[in-house]
Formats: structure tokens, sequence, C-alpha cells
């Protein structure tokens, strides 16, 4: 009996080994084997494509900071924009000229932007889609002869590893989709509703759409069938181009002004926020945990991708008091050479470095007076020499050299000068036009104002461009800078001022200075004591010695 009954059990067992290996056999990871029946598979099966990745549960918060961090704030925003590379022009295998930058994208690690050929009002305009790095701004493929008309937005589906591209004009009901990897068309989808913009949106498993003929918008399921009422959206009379959706508010970018406007999930306005890129056009919008990230076009061809930080402008009390130091007299040579026109200066701790020309445009000399700041006295002058309008000067402490901007006619031009002797080192070119120059010696960086506009370049101790601040436009002349204390002073005349900047870029204020005749030209500092020089009409000048305070209001 009792060898039957193990008989039994063995039997029992091998049975129940065969079942799990021929009966039910799983796919790897334990999932198991798909149904293959005719009929049963997707639509895109169905058609011989690869079915779609299971749908992942979106995230329900937010794993990093996101803009709406920043954009919830009841404060006044300030917007630095820093260029990261270029997107360049480009002819296809075709010989089609792929040179408008339109709708883009990211999945967190790439860039994908379309650029069609121009005609964007034509069903049969050829387009492009470029994928980029974004950390380092290198091209890594192009998916070229697309008819996505005028390829108006684009939006990444984290889900699906999917991008989709809004045809906008004249097709606007059209969306095309590419797989995010390779860039491979795969499919078209006619939606209902017309729209110019589209976002996905991970937190809810949805799109965001803008409306065509328009400013409304409306949500979508994954369907993109609306969901809901249709919202009112704020009438700028701007142009209309991409869009992007956080975890609390919906963002449109908008051209002419360039901006973005923001609503909230329930269809409200929430604000406007101006950016300070206005030379170019705004084309698309992203972005990565809390920094937006904005494509622009630049006419004729190409463009330019932004990296946009959001942060609160600090409310902040300024208190200036300035008493006369001395004059600055005119000065001539042994050539009968009147310098009589203060410019830029600077100082190395002990004594003030300042810069004097000839006002003659057609052939400006300088000079460099090195002046007591406890007198007033002029100790030195250097020989004559040419160096353009000599606009501004700093001080590096580490190598010990005055630093010169010549500004007007060789705005490119920034010469070194040894502190000791005051001879020149060298000249450096820059590879922009650029006005004024201070250090930095917390950072061992240069803050250089861009010409032709309120923007700041940052500069690493190389000179080589590594950021860029946008500027407060306050329409009055641009001078001298100095950088203190983590807060950058930049002069203005027409009305005396000082446009305050924290070193990060966040603009604070402008502050009206206490001595409105004249014409302010420079700053700089020794210990709590600034020195602002001033131009008297072309005939020599009057040095100020100021306090200057700032303080934080809570």
């Amino acid at each position: 009996m009792k060898k039957v009954f193990q008989t039994a059990l063995l039997l029992l067992l091998l049975l129940s080994l065969l079942l799990t290996v021929f009966g039910c056999k799983s796919e790897p990871g334990g999932a198991p084997k798909e149904d293959k029946t005719p009929g049963t598979g997707s639509e895109s099966e169905a058609n011989g494509e690869e079915p779609n990745p299971t749908p992942v549960t979106p995230p329900t918060t937010p794993a990093v900071p996101q803009p709406s961090t920043i954009v919830a704030s009841q404060k006044e925003l300030w917007v630095s924009m820093t260029s990261l590379f270029s997107i360049p022009a480009f002819t296809d295998s075709s010989g089609v000229n792929c040179r408008i930058v339109q709708g883009g994208c990211t999945d967190g690690t790439y860039y994908y932007v379309a650029l069609n050929d121009g005609k964007s009002s034509d069903a049969n305009s050829i387009s492009a889609i470029r994928k980029f790095d974004l950390a380092t701004g290198k091209l890594l493929a192009t998916f070229e002869g697309l008819q996505v008309a005028h390829a108006n937005d684009m939006t990444y589906n984290s889900v699906t590893n999917e991008l989709i591209v809004v045809h906008n004009t004249p097709e606007r009901w059209v969306l095309s989709v590419f797989d995010a990897d390779t860039l491979e068309f795969k499919k078209k989808i006619n939606i209902i509703p017309e729209i110019y913009s589209l976002a996905f949106d991970p937190y809810e498993n949805c799109y965001w759409a803008g409306l065509s003929y328009g400013f409304d918008f409306v949500k979508l399921d994954t369907d993109f069938k609306q969901i809901g009422e249709t919202y009112t959206g704020k009438n700028t009379g701007y142009t209309k181009q991409g869009m992007d959706v956080d975890d609390k508010y919906i963002y449109f970018c908008q051209y002419n002004k360039n901006s973005i406007l923001v609503y909230n999930k329930q269809g409200d306005f929430v604000r406007e926020i101006l950016l300070s890129q206005t030379a170019k056009e705004a084309e698309n919008i992203f972005h990565i945990g809390n920094t937006f990230y904005i494509g622009y076009y630049n006419s004729p061809g190409g463009g330019e991708l932004f990296r946009t930080t959001l942060s609160e402008i600090e409310e902040v009390e300024v208190e200036i008091t300035m008493t006369e130091l001395t004059t600055i007299d005119c000065y001539t040579d042994s050539n009968d050479v009147l310098y009589k026109v203060p410019q830029g200066s600077c100082t190395d701790g002990e004594y003030i470095y300042l810069a004097m020309n000839n006002d003659i445009s057609s052939g400006y000399l300088t000079v460099i007076c090195k002046i007591d700041p406890r007198t007033g006295a002029v100790i030195s002058r250097t020989a004559p020499f040419s160096a353009g309008l000599s606009n501004d000067m700093t001080y590096n402490g580490k190598t010990r050299q005055i630093l010169l901007a010549h500004n007007t006619p060789e705005a490119t031009k920034l010469s070194l000068y040894d502190a000791d002797t005051l001879t020149l080192v060298e000249t450096v070119t820059l590879d922009f036009n650029f006005f004024s120059i201070a250090y930095d010696s917390a950072k061992d960086c240069y803050y250089a104002g861009i010409s032709s506009t309120y923007a700041l370049a940052v500069l690493n101790a190389d000179f080589e461009r590594i950021g860029t601040y946008g500027g407060y436009n306050s329409g009055y002349t641009k001078q001298g800078m100095s950088c203190e204390n983590g807060y950058i002073y930049c002069i203005q005349s027409a009305t005396n001022s000082i446009s305050l900047y924290r070193n990060d870029g966040c603009f604070l204020g402008q502050f009206a200075l206490p001595v409105a005749e004249n014409s302010a030209q420079s700053i700089c500092r020794i210990g709590n004591t600034f020195y602002i020089g001033y131009n008297v009409s072309a005939a020599g000048g009057i040095l100020y010695t100021a306090t200057i305070t700032v303080q934080s209001v809570s």
C-alpha cells in the first residue's frame, strides 16, 4: 500500500511539472503571454506596427520642483535667459532649405525640433525633425522629407515614447506621430478640434490643446477627444506659438511680444511673463525641473535655444549719498592733444584708475590717470594710446591686471594692462560687441554689457561666454559697471541712475543718483566707499565719493 501511495505521489508531481512547463508558459518577467487570437490586437498591430508599450501610471506629484513653484508666487518675477546653442538651418538631401524653427519638445535628455521650408500655409510644405543633445548641443539625428504642414508645435508623450507634431495651417485637424528613439514616422491622426498647439500632461495622462482661430484651449483624453468645457483664453493679439504644461499650470508661448501666458488647469488666467530675449521670435517651449527652455527662430534662417529661469524679484531699499571728492581736469599732452572726457574707471583697492579720451571719434586717443582716492590728486598718467571710446574698466586682483573695454568703434576689443606699470599686456577679441566690463572676484568671472541691449554676458576667466542675464530696459544711456558684494551696479546717464542686479542676474530695481546734473559715467569701490565719475559736457569731470546701502525688505 505504501508503495502504491508513493507511486501515485510521484505521478502527481510529474503531472504538475508537465502542466507548469507546457500549459502555463510565461513571458520573461512573469507577465502572462499575450493572446494572439486574430482580431484582438491593437490598431497598430493590425497595421503591422509594433504595439505601444504597456501604459505607465503617470505621476500624481512631481519628483522635482516644477516651474509652478515659482509661477505661483505673488511677487514680480525676473526672467533670466541663457543661450545654450544654435539651431542651424540646413539643406536636406533633396535640396530643400529647412530654415524656419517651429515646434519643439524634450524627453528630458534630448531636444526635438521641427524646421520647415517656409511654405507654412502649404500642406505640401517640407519639414525635418532634428534631435540635439541638450547638454552639449550636439546634433544626433535628422529625419527629413516630412509633410507636416506648418509643424507649429510638438509634444513628447512619456507614456508611449512618441513625438506628436501639430500640423496647424492648413491642416489644423491633423497630427503626425513619430517614434522618439528613431524619429521614424508611425501614423497620422485626424482629430475633431482644430488646434495650433499641444502639450502632453503626464500628471493627468491627457493633453492640453490651443484651439485655432482664437486664444481658447481645451483638455483632451489620450484619444484626442475633448474632456469637459472649452476654456476662454486671454486675447493678447500676439502670435500664438507652442505650449507646455506642468503639475499645476498650462503655459502658452507667444510672439511679439515674446511672452508666456499662464493658466491653471481650471482654465483661469494666472499671469503673463514677459521674456527678456526680444530680438528673435519665440517658437516653442518646454521645461525640465523648474527651468524653461525656449526655442527661437532667427530670421532669415535657423534659431537658438535659451535656458530660461524665473526668480522672485527681491524687494530692496537702496540709499545713496554722494559727496564731491575732486574735479577731473582736462589734460593736454606734449602733442597738444586735449583729453577732456572722463570714461571708464576701476580700482586696485589703493588707487583709482580713470580713462580720459580726446572726444574725436575719427581718431580716439586715451590716457589712463592714476588717482589717489584720499586726496583726489592725479599721481601719474600713461602715454596716449588708441582704445576706442575706452568706455569702461575693471580690475582683476588675481592677475593684477586692469581691463579696458574699447567700445565704439572697436566694440569687440578688451585690452589688459599690468596694474603696476600700466603697460599693455595683450588685447583680446570677444565674439560679440560689448560696452562695459566688471570682474566678480567671488565667482572669478566677468560681466559684460552687450551692445544694443541691456543684457549682460557672463564670461569665464578665459573670456569665454558661459551665460547671459536678461537686462532691464530703462531707456537710459548705458555706461560703466562694477560688481561688489554679490551685486552688479550698472551706471546709466540721461537720467543719472543705477540699475541694480544680484550677481545671479536677478534685477532688483532702478535707483536714481542724487547728483542729477552732468553725466554719470563710471563706478568702482574701495572698502565701503564707492567712487562715481561724471563727465561735465566734455570739459573734464567730477569724481564723487558715495555710500550705497542695499537692504532687503522682508
